[in-house]
């Protein structure tokens, strides 16, 4: 009986050294993935991790994999967990919700993107089920992500890459490589076959679940030109995972990189904020599309210029806000004038000057002429006479000469222009800073030197948002577009000193090198003046600063009358 007694005693003890030798490789094996592969899987806080999770003595499974956990959180963040084996099983034999269209009388596609984990046959079908309900041509599309938890990806990008350009829609980072990703690797991927674009403005609605997965096709859409945000910040798991099998069948799901949008920006733990936040977003979304105009006109035969109109009007009577954006930026840049003025009666019309933005960026001369010609033929297409220009940095002599040279006429609102100043006074070193920083782009370090001028552009208090915006923006400029725009800027013929006798707000800042007397030459140019002088603000004053500015704008206008028998009045 005793001997019996200690063989059991042994058996027991084997069967426990059995299990604490099973429990200490399954987490040897969970560590040395999360080391080689998670995101945050290095430096001091892991290292601690790491060692407390080795030294670990667990006595059963579910022990080892709460150890697991723990260091998951520190290797991968709050998207990395572990699938039990039973719920590998479940998230295997799940039935999955398809997507939904739904074509509306204004012909206005909705398009329901709920989260998807199923197989191939299923993937195919996703992506199909949405492919197969599309017409060629749409007035807009709506893609709904709410409650999109994520899953995988590829067949919800797959179902509309018909909306998606022909470039790098999004990159995934990674501690050891980038993956860029493009809409033909995405439909190899989801082995469905590509289709031709649609082109059309596209909104996409978000919430509070929209997360992983879904928010990876929300920023496929980030940057682009002709689409919105509506709805509420998404959940913040904006990172890819990856799946590890472990010993015992259950899955270790660690995150291993960033999601990076094509504007720079990079994606992980933070919510994603909408461009409108919004507790009706469908409706919000509808009402954009159904106000929203965009296109293209044609000048000089083959060159397309793009815009868009907000509240568009057929009433030659109705007052008119044409924002013109500067150097290396695009149309984008007046988002927070957009959200001030959407509600508000006025037409509200974003052009992207050739060369940059979504419009052509042909090989020719970028010249005032050129520049101003482009903005007379998006408003003669439009039938828009009179406006209020709204130039910021190069943009404001652009307005400037379109107010000189064709027949629209209305107000100038200068947001930190540029200016050139020849009147037989300047010094022969004015005169040659003046030409070295227009041939500064010349040369095949465009790019870097772009870079250096945005870093010079911030003042004391600018927001890093800002900044990010425009250097996700001004250093893509084509070096010919560049180096020609700012060969002629700086030209003598451009700079007449003709006197604008028009309303004219300017609002500049000391932060680009004012002179002492700005106000005063100001005045000399434009007789009916309104000047503000701002201290500490960086260049981009509008975004900046766009409370005082759109309430300094929404005063100005509010002095002005504009009408079609106003008369241009210039003068030398």
């Amino acid at each position: 009986m005793k001997k019996a007694n200690i063989i059991l005693l042994v058996l027991i003890a084997c069967f426990f050294a059995s299990c604490g030798d099973s429990s200490t490789r399954y987490i040897k094996k969970a560590i040395h993935i999360m080391d080689k592969n998670g995101i945050y899987a290095q430096g001091p806080e892991w290292e601690q991790a790491k060692s407390v999770a080795l030294t670990a003595s667990p006595s059963t499974l579910k022990e080892a994999q709460e150890i697991v956990v723990q260091a998951g959180k520190v290797a991968g963040g709050k998207h990395t967990f572990l699938m039990t084996t039973d719920e590998v099983t479940e998230n295997d034999t799940s039935a999955w919700e398809m997507p939904r269209v739904e074509l509306l009388e204004e012909n206005i596609a909705v398009i329901k993107l709920p989260p998807f984990s199923g197989n191939e046959e299923e993937e195919v079908k996703y992506a199909n089920t949405v492919l197969g309900a599309l017409p060629d041509v749409l007035k807009g599309a709506i893609l709904d992500l709410r409650g999109n938890r994520g899953g995988n990806m590829y067949p919800m990008i797959a179902a509309v890459h018909r909306f998606l350009p022909d470039d790098i829609i999004l990159q995934l980072r990674t501690r050891r490589y980038n993956m860029e990703i493009n809409v033909d690797y995405v439909t190899r991927v989801a082995k469905v076959e590509r289709q031709a674009p649609i082109d059309c403005p596209v909104t996409l609605l978000t919430d509070e679940w929209t997360g992983s997965s879904g928010e990876a096709v929300l920023l496929c859409f980030r940057g682009l030109e002709n689409t919105r945000t509506f709805g509420s910040p998404t959940a913040g798991y904006a990172s890819c995972n990856q799946p590890y099998r472990l010993p015992d069948g259950s899955q270790l799901v660690l995150t291993t990189g960033t999601d990076v949008a094509r504007t720079g920006e990079e994606f992980c733990d933070d919510p994603i904020q909408p461009d409108m936040l919004t507790e009706t977003p469908l409706e919000d979304a509808l009402e954009w599309l159904n106000k929203m105009r965009s296109g293209f006109v044609t000048i000089n035969d083959s060159i397309q210029v793009y815009y868009k109109i907000w509240n568009p009007s057929t009433e030659q009577e109705s007052k008119t806000l044409c924002f013109v954006h500067g150097f290396g930026c695009d149309m984008n840049t007046w988002e927070k004038q957009f959200e001030a003025f959407r509600n508000e009666d006025i037409q509200l019309v974003f052009i992207d000057l050739p060369g940059y933005g979504l419009s052509d960026k042909p090989k020719v001369d970028y010249t005032f002429d050129f520049f101003a010609h482009a903005i007379d033929e998006v408003l003669n297409a439009n039938k828009i006479k009179d406006a209020v220009f709204v130039g910021h940095s190069l943009g404001t002599p652009v307005c400037r000469h379109t107010l000189m040279t064709t027949s629209h006429s209305g107000a100038l609102v200068d947001v930190d222009g540029v200016y050139c100043f020849y009147d037989g006074t300047e010094t022969p070193e004015y005169v040659e800073a003046i030409n070295q920083f227009g041939h500064a782009f010349d040369g095949p370090d465009c790019r870097e030197v772009i870079t250096g001028f945005v870093s010079s552009l911030a003042g004391k208090d600018t927001p890093q948002w800002v900044t990010d915006y425009a250097m996700s923006v001004m250093p893509k400029t084509p070096q010919y577009v560049a180096s020609s725009t700012m060969q002629h800027l700086v030209e003598c013929e451009w700079w007449t000193n003709t006197q604008l006798n028009i309303p004219v707000m300017v609002i500049c800042t000391q932060n680009s090198g004012l002179e002492p007397d700005n106000e005063q030459k100001m005045q000399v140019l434009y007789p009916n003046l309104n000047y503000t002088e701002l201290t500490t603000c960086g260049h981009f004053i509008h975004m900046e600063q766009s409370e005082m500015f759109n309430a300094k704008l929404k005063t100005f206008l509010g002095t002005i009358s504009l009408s079609s028998e106003q008369a241009q009045h210039c003068s030398q």
